[in-house]
């Protein structure tokens, strides 16, 4: 993982994949036992600007930036592609 964050078992873990020389996989992970927001931002990942970020298992195309939100079910998790703008 690129990191986790809060105490054992009620946290959230933040994984990320080289794509091409274009692009990323982000995927967040929700180890609590209830649903939560995720919040990353793009910088922390050390991915310098903006990219378009699409959710992978929908293709819905999230708002662009500096950041990825998602509510994540309880040991659940979300996947993004990002693509530099």
């Amino acid at each position: 993982p690129v990191y986790r964050r809060g105490e054992k078992g009620r946290e959230e873990i933040v994984w990320m994949a080289t794509h091409d020389t274009e692009g990323y996989y982000v995927a967040l992970f929700n180890a609590d036992l209830q649903e939560k927001e995720i919040t990353v931002d793009i910088q922390q990942l050390s991915l310098p600007g903006e990219y378009t970020v699409t959710e992978l298992w929908t293709g819905t195309d999230c708002p662009s930036g500096t950041r990825i939100t998602a509510v994540v079910p309880a040991h659940g998790a979300k996947a993004y592609r990002l693509h530099r703008i």
